[in-house]
């Protein structure tokens, strides 16, 4: 069977209905950690730390930032991301950005 890639499309759509629908903007990322869809469609192309752990790290599903993390880091947002999993393999991640009592549930529940 051939690996499952999300493509670009794929991504950007799911980032944008995640927006639309909530108001929190979202990222989706390949398996490299390269943001592929960016509901504020500024980020294209860049690497996303949170992504990148995750993918290279056997068995992290998600990684969560928290408000104080954030305030003392000002390239993190407070928010979730998580592995996008197909066959019980990795093949990119998510992100909702917001207060993560809030976006923790929508994450969980896009999985």
């Amino acid at each position: 069977m051939a690996k499952f890639t999300i493509t670009s499309d794929f991504a950007q759509n799911f980032a944008d209905l995640v927006y639309k629908t909530t108001g929190y903007h979202s990222i989706v990322c390949d398996t490299t950690g390269m943001i592929i869809g960016d509901s504020a469609h500024t980020r294209i192309g860049v690497i996303h730390a949170g992504s990148k752990k995750i993918n290279s790290t056997a068995g992290m599903k998600e990684i969560a930032i928290t408000s104080e993390e954030a305030a003392n880091n000002s390239s993190m947002k407070e928010g979730v991301n998580y592995a996008i999993m197909m066959d019980n393999e990795k093949i990119g991640t998510y992100g909702i950005a917001g207060k993560l009592e809030i976006v923790k549930p929508l994450v969980k529940m896009a999985a």
